[in-house]
């Protein structure tokens, strides 16, 4: 008994998770806007995981934080948020798009974001909220695939995390 007990604890697959740990430097100028979030990746499993196909979408959201929080991410007027952002992660040291977290461990990822969705308008967006509110609330969507080293698969991992950020 304690030893099938042992042998499922140690193989069993446990799902894995992403979150957000920081959103920083944000930068707005008249040239553009840069910043950076930064991703947790956590295996909880026995043996190492490689993740791969990370993409993230971010959206500026229109509005206070409460009514965000309340009422979704909504653009001017209550329509579609304004998309700022998409795009794949690629590892600057092999330029693929994955990257490995060992077994029982949490890896960190830096996704710097330095350009925006071409005629989005979200400069002038962004301008003036900083202005009026003294901060901006962004949407981040991200989905990445994890696989462990022993060949199981666990498909997507979802993020959808609203950020406010102060200018």
């Amino acid at each position: 008994m304690l030893s099938t007990f042992l042998l499922l604890f140690f193989l069993l697959p446990r799902a894995p998770s992403m979150w957000i740990k920081s959103f920083s430097n944000l930068s707005i100028a008249d040239g553009g806007v840069q910043w950076t979030e930064t991703f947790g990746f956590q295996n909880n499993n026995f043996y190492g995981m490689e993740w791969t196909e990370l993409e993230t979408q971010v959206y500026l959201c229109d509005g206070t934080i409460g009514n965000t929080v309340f009422f979704g991410c909504v653009g001017t007027g209550g329509t579609t948020p304004t998309q700022i952002f998409q795009g794949d992660y690629t590892n600057p040291d092999t330029e693929l798009n994955k990257f490995p977290t060992g077994s029982r461990s949490e890896t960190s990822l830096d996704i710097v974001y330095t350009s925006l969705v071409p005629g989005s308008g979200a400069l002038t967006t962004m301008n003036n909220n900083c202005n009026s509110q003294g901060y901006n609330v962004f949407l981040t969507q991200a989905e990445v695939k994890g696989s462990l080293t022993n060949g199981h698969s666990f498909g997507w991992t979802h993020l959808y995390t609203i950020t406010q950020v102060f200018c």
